[in-house]
């Protein structure tokens, strides 16, 4: 494990996070043998995620964290400190400081060693269960990195923008939860925007979003280049955003295939808020594009990631938020069903009153 996650894990469990008013117990609270056993299990949640934030196969992720044999408050206990390490990672060092201090194999082999307090190597066989549940836990804010693996030809723009093309051609528009950019970079390369800025949680993705950005916007003017750029934020939190899109003024916003991560990592109050918020930055007139997915898809998350599982309980609004969006101050002026392979889900428009 790297000095810099072992910081980051020890502090899941400090005193600093009971004072941030997060409501669960310490990892240290743990008897000496449970925290033997947890330790191990950190260290396979680390390995892990850090190996995917390098681009290796899904399925050398390791163990499970949260047991099925954890009850009560021990479980909810264990399933907030992978809640935690997931955020404290996304935001440290550990995303920009893995190639040389981790070195990965990319075998998908049942097991993995680990080295114990010893010394000595210690193996733990992994199911493929086991792995599945830890990959869908390190990508439980929806930032899976094969999501836009089956691109088309750079020549051929996504479907979905081109139904958007009166909306967006030379316009000013702001994708939150752009994953790897590919996206925003069309805005660019085949819409004209006059700007168009990418948001992303993952550093891993914003990274990926920068280098084609690169690559693609060498065969482009240089106007058209300087046209994207991708900021490192969650915009579904409470803090200040303090990116270079601060202040501006949008004439579109996607939120394409983020809301139900959104709403499932946070509540429904963040939700309405984030509504709300968005209404506040577009332009009169401007749009608001979203693809709502519906209820039966966030129980597949939930039953991939069962850390969203607290969460999921307490929501009392669903999609397609029709009612909530109306009471924002928007007002549905268009949408489509949608069916491509990978990405089966309908697509709605909503404009700000002029």
């Amino acid at each position: 494990m790297t000095a810099s996650c072992q910081r980051l894990i020890q502090g899941a469990g400090s005193e600093e996070i009971e004072e941030e008013g997060v409501s669960y117990g310490s990892f240290h609270a743990c008897s000496a043998r449970t925290r033997k056993t947890h330790l191990v299990q950190y260290t396979a949640f680390d390995r892990g995620i850090l190996q995917d934030a390098r681009g290796a196969l899904h399925s050398e992720d390791m163990t499970k964290f949260v047991t099925d044999e954890m009850k009560g408050e021990t479980r909810e206990r264990h399933q907030n400190l992978v809640v935690e390490l997931s955020r404290r990672w996304l935001s440290s060092e550990c995303s920009t400081n893995i190639t040389s201090t981790l070195n990965m194999s990319s075998q998908t082999d049942t097991k993995e060693e680990h080295t114990g307090s010893g010394g000595n190597a210690e193996t733990i066989p992994i199911s493929k269960e086991a792995r599945n549940k830890l990959n869908h836990e390190a990508h439980r804010f929806g930032n899976y990195k094969s999501y836009y693996t089956h691109f088309r030809s750079p020549s051929i723009p996504d479907p979905r923008l081109v139904q958007l093309e009166p909306l967006v051609r030379g316009k000013r528009i702001l994708d939150l939860g752009c994953n790897s950019g590919k996206l925003t970079l069309e805005l660019a390369a085949h819409f004209d925007a006059e700007k168009a800025v990418g948001v992303d949680l993952d550093p891993y993705l914003i990274s990926q979003a920068n280098n084609a950005h690169g690559l693609v916007m060498r065969e482009l003017p240089s106007s058209r280049a300087d046209a994207v750029s991708f900021e490192l934020f969650d915009f579904a939190t409470t803090r200040p955003y303090s990116g270079s899109a601060k202040g501006e003024s949008w004439d579109v916003v996607l939120l394409l295939s983020v809301l139900k991560w959104v709403h499932l990592n946070n509540s429904d109050q963040v939700l309405l808020d984030l509504f709300a918020y968005l209404l506040s930055i577009v332009v009169p007139g401007g749009y608001l594009v979203i693809e709502p997915q519906d209820w039966d898809n966030y129980k597949r998350a939930v039953k991939k990631c069962p850390s969203l599982k607290p969460t999921f309980r307490t929501l009392k609004i669903q999609p397609p938020f029709t009612e909530e969006l109306k009471q924002a101050g928007w007002t549905r002026v268009d949408g489509w069903e949608r069916d491509e392979f990978g990405f089966e889900r309908s697509m709605h428009i909503w404009r700000k009153p002029l």
